[in-house]
C-alpha cells in the first residue's frame, strides 16, 4: 500500500468536508490542491476519488440529520410524517431545474465551463453575491423561518436560482444559501435547507461519476478510495455542527470574503505564480 496515496485520500477527504458544507465551493479548494499537492493521479483516479469523497460527505449529511429527514420515524407523529414528506417534495422542486439543465447541457458546460479561471471568477463573483445576500437579509424580516414554512413557490424559486451551482467554483451551498436569503429564508433555516438540497446533487452526481468511470483500480488506489471516503464521512459530521452552530453567531459575510480571497488566490497560482 502507498503510504503517499493514502495521505493525499485523507488530506482531500478533509479540504472535501470543510469546504463542500461550508459555502466556499470545494471545487476551488480542491484546484488549489491539486496545483500545490501535484499528487500525480491519473485523470480517471482523480475524478473517481473526487465523486467517492463527495460520496462520503452526503452520508454525513444523512447520518447527521437522519431523524428530520426521515418521514417514517417511528416516533414522528402522523402530521410530522406528512410535514417530511412535504419537505421532500418541496427539496425535489429545488434540485429538478438543476438536473434538468445539467443532463441536458452537460457536454457544453464541460467544454464552457470547466476551467480554472472560470472556477476563480466564480468564486470571486459567488463571494459579492453572498455579501449581498446577507446585506438584504439582515435588513428585513425573515418570512420563512422554519423548513416547514417553505412553500412549493419559493422553493421552486430557489431551484431556477440553484442552476448557477453547475458553474464549477459556485458550490451547491453558496447558491443555496444566497437563492435563500434572497427569497426571504432566515440565516439558520437557509443553512439548513442548503444542507438538505446539497444531498441529491452529491448523492447523485458521485454515483453516476463513479459508474462512468468505473471502478477499474489497484489494492492501494482501492485502499486510499475507501480512506478517502470514511475522512469525508467522519469530518463532515464535524464540520456540518461546526457550520450550524457558526451561522447562529455569524453574518454569511464572512463566507462572501473569504471566497473572494480564495478566488483570487486561485487567478494568481494558476495565471501569474
Amino acid at each position: 500500500m502507498s503510504f503517499g496515496l493514502i495521505v493525499n485520500a485523507i488530506l482531500y477527504g478533509v479540504i472535501e468536508a470543510f469546504s463542500e458544507w461550508f459555502p466556499v465551493s470545494s471545487e476551488g479548494h480542491l484546484l488549489l490542491l491539486d496545483k500545490w499537492l501535484a499528487p500525480g493521479f491519473s485523470a480517471d483516479f482523480a475524478g473517481l476519488l473526487r465523486a467517492v469523497i463527495r460520496l462520503g460527505a452526503a452520508l454525513a449529511v444523512i447520518v447527521v440529520c437522519f431523524h428530520r429527514m426521515n418521514p417514517l420515524a417511528a416516533d414522528k407523529t402522523p402530521k410530522a410524517r406528512a410535514l417530511t414528506w412535504g419537505l421532500w417534495g418541496k427539496v425535489f422542486l429545488s434540485v429538478l431545474p438543476a438536473v434538468a439543465v445539467g443532463f441536458s447541457c452537460s457536454g457544453w458546460i464541460e467544454q464552457h465551463f470547466h476551467k480554472n479561471y472560470v472556477t476563480a471568477f466564480a468564486m470571486v463573483a459567488g463571494g459579492f453575491v453572498l455579501l449581498i445576500a446577507d446585506a438584504v437579509s439582515r435588513r428585513r424580516q425573515p418570512r420563512v423561518t422554519g423548513l416547514y414554512r417553505l412553500g412549493c413557490g419559493r422553493a421552486l424559486a430557489l431551484g431556477i436560482f440553484q442552476i448557477l451551482s453547475l458553474i464549477p467554483g459556485t458550490s451547491w451551498t453558496a447558491t443555496a444559501i444566497a437563492g435563500a436569503l434572497l427569497l426571504g429564508f432566515s440565516a439558520q433555516t437557509a443553512a439548513e435547507y442548503s444542507l438538505y438540497v446539497a444531498v441529491p446533487f452529491l448523492l447523485g452526481g458521485s454515483l453516476l461519476r463513479i459508474v462512468g468511470i468505473g471502478l477499474h483500480v489497484t489494492g492501494s488506489e482501492l485502499a486510499a478510495l475507501g480512506v478517502g471516503l470514511l475522512t469525508a464521512f467522519a469530518v463532515s459530521c464535524l464540520a456540518l455542527r461546526m457550520f450550524l452552530g457558526f451561522v447562529r453567531s455569524h453574518e454569511y459575510s464572512w463566507f462572501g470574503h473569504y471566497r473572494i480571497y480564495v478566488g483570487f488566490l486561485i487567478l494568481l497560482a494558476f495565471y501569474y505564480l
